[in-house]
């Protein structure tokens, strides 16, 4: 394996006789100038296959933003396969790099973005915003920026995309045509369309996917009675017509994954 080119002494790219990889590791550049052989590989250091489609992409952006940026990232992916226990695909280095690039530029211009769904980002993926909680110490270490919490909530929000192994991703096409068939369902009851630019549109979708993955993953524990027999009439009284459109959502999803919806989730959707 050599050395194709030397971006900064911790951000590299080489090849063998079949690929390029870029290579991110203190160190591992220095000293170093095209040709040079790399003998050994540290296991800590990303290790990322060139070769796809998103390669020219990547190296195109290097080219235009500080190296900074990709060691970042390099280091944020790194403590999240460990924390998450899960491994991600090298678009990831992409998608991340980049957005961390112009979060920080928008931050510089006073122009931060309000994430209007940060505390369902803090409930519904703890280990998740963890990691962007470290992503915005690392910034703030390396570049001398402090973001705002809600970009911890937004670079949360990257590792929850992408850390889906080929089972999972098969489970989010199904859940994805579910959550198309229950909007359908809302809307047809509603007698309008949802507008899918509105905050309560994101919360709505955050809900349902949070409905639907619990639809398909808790089927032994199943609940016909609800936890709180109050709060169950006062909502199937007092908002009948919501209770009875999450109940053919409910009828849809059972139909679509096999799995019996309890009372509890059809509380929690309405």
């Amino acid at each position: 394996m050599y050395v194709r080119k030397v971006f900064n002494n911790n951000v590299i790219l080489v090849a063998d006789n079949l690929h390029n990889y870029i290579l991110v590791g203190k160190g591992i550049g220095f000293h170093k100038k095209a040709n040079d052989q790399v003998k050994s590989i540290n296991k800590s250091q990303l290790y990322i296959n060139a070769d796809d489609k998103w390669s020219s992409m990547l190296i195109k952006l290097i080219s235009n933003i500080s190296i900074e940026y990709l060691e970042i990232s390099s280091l944020i992916i790194e403590k999240a396969t460990k924390v998450l226990e899960s491994s991600f695909d090298e678009y990831l280095l992409l998608v991340l790099t980049d957005h961390i690039n112009f979060a920080v530029l928008r931050h510089m211009k006073r122009m931060d973005i309000k994430n209007e769904i940060l505390l369902e980002t803090k409930n519904y993926y703890p280990k998740e915003f963890a990691i962007g909680v470290y992503a915005l110490q690392v910034i703030k270490d390396k570049v001398n920026v402090s973001l705002p919490e809600d970009e911890a909530g937004f670079i949360a929000l990257k590792f929850v995309d992408s850390s889906l192994d080929d089972s999972g991703k098969q489970d989010a096409i199904i859940l994805t045509k579910t959550i198309s068939g229950a909007i359908q369902i809302v809307e047809k009851d509603y007698g309008s369309k949802l507008d899918k630019e509105s905050i309560s549109w994101q919360r709505f979708l955050v809900h349902l996917r949070f409905f639907l993955a619990r639809a398909v993953n808790d089927k032994k524990n199943v609940k016909n009675v609800p936890d709180d027999m109050p709060l169950y009439k006062y909502i199937s009284n007092r908002y009948l017509k919501t209770f009875k459109c999450a109940q053919r959502i409910s009828d849809y999803v059972e139909s679509v994954t096999h799995s019996e919806v309890s009372i509890n989730e059809k509380v929690y959707l309405t």
